[in-house]
């Protein structure tokens, strides 16, 4: 019977029947490192329980030392990323806790002193009695051999860490980086495509601009063929034709081009019209402020086609009125259409230029009721004109009437 041995047994002879040791030890080893991580920079060790840590330590080995539970509780907790940040709370500051707290129980619990509280530890000039510490020294020994462990854990745990942190910098400045590679690919690839869809539309485009630039070319010339044919026979030719045939081919001429250059602005999407809106699919604007040039330039050459009307009515009876014959008499019946053509322009140049200087109002940019009211006020101008433009044609053709009783 002597020599039937169970497993726990054989443990408990060898003393290696350490389990209850080594909870306990990292029990306490725990506690008090989960509470340091909490709260670093307000933690000072008192809460260790010492007196059950020795305790845990009697008849442990050496060699049975849990390194690997104290290693596993160094790495599993961790401080917060705000502490970390701090450079004056590290880890290695609970060893330095720890072992100087410890220190201070042995020397509380061995002291020779009866005043021992009040003795600083750190100055090793407390006297303790040998002989109880000679018997606790194999658990002294053994907790000791467990700081320097905790500090060397700490050690790694730091090591790794700033290993670990220049090696995620520098994967997130790579991250960063390639980040922006994509970013320049992917603005290069659109480009292409855009590139690739103007190509795709030049094409049908450059077509129809050029058959636009042909048509313009045709017209230009063939009116300006037409004015130089006239123009060959100046003197001969007489006023009223010259006067009703030119502002039609320049009317024609100006027109066919804004027709063409309006296409264009379709085609390429570019804005034709000359007001300062900054929307101008929704622009409010009328026609003379869009294009004032066509506008103008129009009422113009319309105008001295009135003017030739005019003097093919007065010149029914003498159709043979020619530029020479106009000027020839001041005196005489050739000079009265002189005289009534010179009246009418300077009417129309005095009513010109008050709507130019009644048109010169400076828009406020206070209120949108004072600028519409502007608005109002230059349509009303511009009605003005046309209507003192009317009424000296009227006024011009009565004359001729009268006269040509």
């Amino acid at each position: 019977m002597d020599n039937k041995y169970t497993l726990k047994d054989i443990k408990k002879e060898w003393n290696i029947d350490v389990d209850t040791n080594i909870t306990n030890i990292s029990q306490v080893i725990r506690d008090s490192y989960e509470s340091y991580v909490k709260d670093p920079a307000e933690y000072n060790g008192s809460d260790i329980n010492f007196e059950e840590l020795q305790r845990s330590c009697e008849g442990l080995q050496p060699q049975l030392i849990p390194y690997s539970i104290l290693t596993e509780i160094i790495f599993r907790n961790d401080m917060s990323e705000n502490n970390l940040k701090i450079k004056e709370i590290r880890e290695t500051t609970y060893a330095e806790i720890l072992q100087s707290n410890y220190e201070k129980f042995l020397n509380d619990k061995y002291s020779l002193n009866s005043d021992s509280k009040n003795i600083d530890p750190f100055q090793n000039n407390n006297f303790i009695e040998k002989e109880l510490v000679e018997q606790d020294k194999e658990k002294i020994i053994i907790v000791y051999k467990m700081i320097e462990h905790i500090k060397l854990a700490i050690s790694q745990k730091e090591g790794l860490y700033e290993k670990q942190s220049i090696a995620i910098s520098r994967l997130n400045s790579d991250i960063d980086e390639n980040q922006k590679k994509v970013k320049k690919f992917e603005d290069s690839i659109k480009k292409l495509s855009d590139i690739e869809k103007s190509i795709e539309s030049v094409y049908p485009q450059f077509v129809a601009i050029l058959g636009i630039f042909t048509s313009i070319i045709f017209a230009v010339f063939g009116g300006f063929n037409q004015i130089s044919a006239v123009g060959k026979n100046l003197q001969d030719t007489e006023i009223t034709k010259l006067l009703i045939f030119l502002p039609m081919v320049m009317l024609g001429i100006i027109f066919l081009v804004f027709i063409s250059f309006n296409a264009i602005s379709k085609l390429t999407n570019l804005p034709l019209s000359s007001c300062k809106c900054e929307d101008k699919k929704n622009c409010d604007c009328q026609f003379h402020e869009k294009h004032p040039s066509i506008f103008y330039s129009g009422i113009l050459f319309f105008y001295i086609m009135c003017i030739g009307a005019l003097l093919r009515i007065y010149s029914i009876k003498d159709p043979k009125i020619t530029l020479s014959s106009m000027f020839n008499e001041i005196n005489g019946d050739d000079a009265i259409p002189t005289i009534l053509l010179s009246v009418l322009i300077i009417l129309a140049i005095i009513m010109l230029t008050r709507y130019l200087l009644n048109g010169r109002v400076e828009k406020p940019k206070d209120t949108i009721a004072t600028k519409d009211i502007v608005i109002v006020a230059r349509k009303d101008l511009y009605t003005f004109t046309i209507i003192n433009i009317s009424i000296s044609i009227l006024f011009f053709l009565i004359v001729l009437m009268i006269i040509r009783r």
